[in-house]
């Protein structure tokens, strides 16, 4: 960022700051958002799409609306917390996909 910004200056220094902490939780949805494809599209390899689906509109609109409300405005964390709750949302839905993916037989969801 130095190379757009002028460090000496006190407001380039919030800028930067502000920069760090987007990149931050930029990298934590990458994750997220990782292991929700993985476990979403290993169920969709089996035919499994309907409960998917629902662990989707759960997470993201149910955990990811909420807690980007909560930590953006209700805690007063602004973008940041926009953010980290949508990630969240989407650290919701990769746990649950691979979780039923990881009982896939004990669901049924392999041909016996």
């Amino acid at each position: 960022m130095g190379a757009y910004l002028d460090l000496s200056d006190p407001e380039a220094r919030e800028v930067m700051a502000y920069g760090v902490s987007f990149l931050t939780v930029a990298a934590l949805f990458q994750l997220a958002d990782g292991g929700q494809i993985i476990g979403v599209n290993n169920l969709r390899g089996l035919g499994d799409t309907t409960i998917p689906l629902f662990y989707a509109l759960f997470g993201y609109w149910v955990v990811g609306i909420s807690l980007s409300l909560g930590l953006g405005f209700v805690a007063e964390w602004g973008g940041v917390g926009v953010w980290c709750g949508l990630a969240g949302g989407l650290a919701s839905v990769a746990v649950l996909a691979n979780l039923r993916f990881a009982r896939r037989e004990k669901l049924g969801l392999v041909p016996g």
